[in-house]
């Protein structure tokens, strides 16, 4: 999953009635086929150096370049795929401009709006990965008003929490949040915490919301359930991810001792990855790079949580410039191996990545001249070979979405 911000007078709560079934997050649910494909936010390269018009979703199989066009997505919008790659999630500025719009369906067709307070702005968006459920968060800048929401697909009842980010005792951390993922047995939630419209609002730390007495037969809106920090106290990292069965982290970060700040920067990037148990708060294996070298931004798990795949390169004037390597990092053999990152230029940042199935799709970017934008390559590499990589497009610009079942590309 991408982690990304798009853009609190307290809003008056229900209280949520406490149901004693099984929380409907851990609720058997039939398994998702293999998500072997990828799906991307492409812009394609365009002529005469002018500037690309409105992008498009686009799915790609492992090693071949023959894309499938799903959707068109205006500038105005941002779109999420579900896991089974039915269904959109579609966050836009409202039409009156007061608030924000959210909806959902099945892709292509009229799509069901999700209620957004007035004068609140969508922050984040996303399917939850067994895609039974949806996540957003709102917040306006003027009353600082904010609310996280969670939504059952199948009965479209919502369950609500709403906060002040103003005021740091109505929710259980300061700032907003975005649940970025659940556990395995349903009853705790991933919330990266953040402060909204600020130019330096990077997320502050993780939290694990305890939602095992909510039950989406009981919707509405109510206060935040209680909450335990993930992070230590004053930790400071620059990106994380949660495996898929909700039990391991891994972060980056800058250890002090051996980072070399670059020119231009204001601090130096990170040289630390750090894997941990979630259930006991206990690291399982940490990697630093070597000098000179640091940790690119995606961090990525296998599907079955028992390997972590990153990569490591040269940063000079605060832009990852190159000479990268893929690590792949078992956590049961405690053994890093280092691969050479396949690129049609060793002056490659490798800028975004996802596990699908058995293989890593990857986008590297390099800009063409100076003062130029880059240009983005999408790549995939099997997990049993990752030197042997295949392009697959070349564009303006390439983000990745998420994976999704074979669609016969």
């Amino acid at each position: 999953m991408r982690f990304r911000l798009l853009r609190a007078i307290f809003v008056p709560t229900l209280m949520l009635g406490v149901g004693l079934a099984i929380p409907a997050f851990a609720q058997s649910s039939p398994a998702l086929p293999p998500r072997t494909d990828v799906v991307v936010d492409l812009a394609p390269l365009p002529a005469d150096g002018q500037q690309p018009g409105n992008s498009s979703l686009v799915v790609f199989a492992p090693g071949k370049t023959d894309g499938r066009k799903l959707l068109e997505v205006t500038a105005s919008e941002q779109i999420e795929i579900s896991p089974d790659g039915k269904f959109e999630l579609v966050a836009g500025g409202g039409s009156d401009q007061s608030s924000d719009s959210l909806a959902y369906g099945p892709i292509g067709q009229k799509l069901t709006p999700i209620p957004v307070d007035s004068e609140q702005h969508i922050l984040w968006s996303a399917f939850s990965a067994d895609g039974r459920y949806l996540t957003y968060t709102s917040a306006s800048l003027d009353s600082e008003a904010w609310v996280l929401g969670l939504l059952e697909i199948s009965s479209g009842n919502r369950v609500e929490f709403a906060g002040d980010f103003g005021d740091s005792t109505k929710a259980p951390f300061p700032g907003v949040g975005n649940a970025v993922a659940w556990s395995a047995d349903g009853k705790r939630l991933f919330v990266q915490n953040y402060q909204p419209f600020s130019a330096n609002g990077n997320f502050d730390s993780l939290y694990a919301l305890d939602i095992s007495s909510i039950h989406f037969d009981k919707p509405g809106r109510g206060a935040f359930p209680s909450a335990v920090p993930l992070l230590k106290a004053g930790e400071e990292i620059s990106n994380f991810a949660i495996s898929n069965d909700g039990t391991k982290l891994a972060v980056s970060y800058t250890m002090n001792a051996g980072a070399s700040p670059s020119a231009g920067a204001d601090q130096a990037p990170p040289n630390t990855v750090s894997i941990r148990d979630l259930n006991t708060g206990s690291e399982i294996m940490s990697y630093s790079s070597s000098a000179g070298q640091s940790i690119a931004y995606p961090l990525n798990w296998t599907l079955d949580g028992q390997k972590l795949i990153f990569a490591s390169g040269v940063y000079q004037d605060a832009v990852f410039s190159g000479n990268g390597n893929l690590l792949e990092a078992d956590i049961n053999t405690k053994q890093v191996v280092t691969i050479p990152l396949a690129t049609q230029s060793a002056d490659s940042e490798y800028e975004d990545a996802v596990v699908c199935g058995d293989t890593l799709f990857y986008s590297t970017s390099k800009a063409s001249a100076p003062d130029e934008a880059d240009t983005a390559t999408l790549y995939s590499a099997p997990l049993s070979d990752l030197k042997t990589a295949t392009k697959l497009q070349a564009a303006w610009y390439i983000n990745v979405i998420g994976c999704v079942p074979d669609t016969g590309n």
